[in-house]
């Protein structure tokens, strides 16, 4: 996430892990109360994204309620990609944050720009299924995997350890410190060396985001 606070330790990290695969997660919103964000083309550039502080709107339909220009987008994400690559980052993927590609003449250009950069756009591939509800993430994660048939499946996570920086994230709606556990108990799975074995019986091989282009 280009506009993000913590980008540039992020582009630190990645620019020289040569076995992770970058993506650009493409960001118009910042949905958080406490931890906002601008466009990284600067808000006069693209000001029918950006509110009156500067910062972008928190949802695509607070957007499309107050109004907004497709070109803009197509500003703000060209603007993204540049200083990624100007950073050192190679991204191969393209995707959105909080799935925006529904705003009226935004998907011909999220298209158009994962084609001019030779970037995987919205591969053909099923989300993994949901799994029996009240079960901690590990069971429910190895609970769709053992039931769902053979094929190709896209697990979504945002692992982050719980920490004062990560409590800051909420919005009304949600309780504080409620994102900083979820994404917790996400890195935690990650790194759980069970789960990784029990991966590995059930015959799951994982693959890349990226490297589904071909399906």
């Amino acid at each position: 996430m280009v506009p993000g606070p913590a980008f540039e330790d992020a582009a630190a990290m990645l620019r020289d892990c040569s076995h992770a695969e970058v993506g650009l997660h493409a960001t118009i919103h910042a949905e958080w109360t406490e931890v906002r964000w601008g466009p990284t083309a600067g808000a006069t550039a693209v000001p029918s994204l950006a509110l009156e502080d500067g910062t972008l709107t928190r949802t695509s339909s607070e957007l499309l309620e107050r109004g907004f220009q497709a070109e803009e987008v197509r500003i703000e994400l060209e603007a993204q990609i540049a200083k990624a690559i100007a950073k050192g980052l190679r991204p191969r993927y393209l995707d959105e944050h909080m799935g925006f590609g529904w705003l009226p003449g935004v998907l011909p250009i999220l298209e158009r720009i994962a084609s001019d950069h030779g970037l995987v756009f919205r591969p053909r591939i099923d989300p993994l299924p949901e799994a029996e509800a009240g079960l901690p993430l590990r069971e429910r994660v190895l609970n769709a995997l053992e039931r769902a048939p053979a094929g190709r499946y896209l697990l979504v996570l945002h692992p982050a350890y719980d920490s004062p920086e990560t409590r800051a994230f909420w919005h009304p709606g949600l309780e504080r410190g409620q994102i900083a556990r979820e994404r917790d108990e996400e890195a935690r799975l990650l790194t759980d060396e069970r789960f990784r074995q029990r991966l590995l019986e059930l015959g799951v091989e994982l693959g890349t985001y990226a490297g589904q282009r071909e399906f």
